[in-house]
């Protein structure tokens, strides 16, 4: 049974020298740059889903309130 995923390049492009590159940069630097302490992307991620959900909920509720701020006047006349 033959596995389809597997993609082999026979010929070197102009990029195999930059991912080479990249890879040297990455192995030479990866301890200094201590990846380790850098924050979990999920719990930001989740910070800016939950911002985003309180900004829409504030916009509906000053909504509202302007609403009923504008329904709660009541206009006199003078007969």
């Amino acid at each position: 049974m033959k596995n389809k995923n597997i993609v082999v390049l026979d010929k070197r492009d102009e990029w195999s020298k930059f991912s080479e590159f990249m890879a040297g940069i990455y192995a030479k630097y990866a301890d200094e740059v201590g990846l380790d302490d850098l924050p979990d992307p999920e719990v930001l991620f989740y910070r800016n889903k939950v911002m985003k959900m309180y900004k829409a909920y504030m916009r509906h509720v000053n909504r509202e309130k302007c609403r009923r701020a504008h329904n709660d006047i009541e206009y006199g006349f003078c007969w």
